[in-house]
């Protein structure tokens, strides 16, 4: 489920590079939005118009300015209309 306000399992980067997967039931309007433990914005990695199916994303382990964050355990909060979008 993929409700506005709620994480997903933490996501740990270790090498700078992390594929994140999800799918969508139907067409959505989707926002992937990454937080680091102290619930600060690190990037936006997905703010679009998305077809049903499944989707992955890479973050290359930089953040909105791009420059290179830490390795460490980073919070996704995906949020779409659909209550049925699922993650991996």
């Amino acid at each position: 489920m993929c409700p506005p306000g709620r994480a997903t399992p933490p996501h740990i980067l270790i090498d700078g590079v992390t594929t994140l997967r999800y799918q969508l039931p139907e067409r959505s309007s989707v926002r992937l939005q990454l937080f680091n433990i102290l619930g600060q914005t690190v990037r936006a990695l997905v703010d679009d118009d998305q077809e049903s199916g499944h989707h992955e994303v890479l973050w290359r382990g930089d953040h909105a300015r791009g420059q290179e964050v830490a390795a460490g355990v980073y919070l996704l909060y995906p949020v779409t209309p659909s209550k049925d979008c699922t993650m991996s």
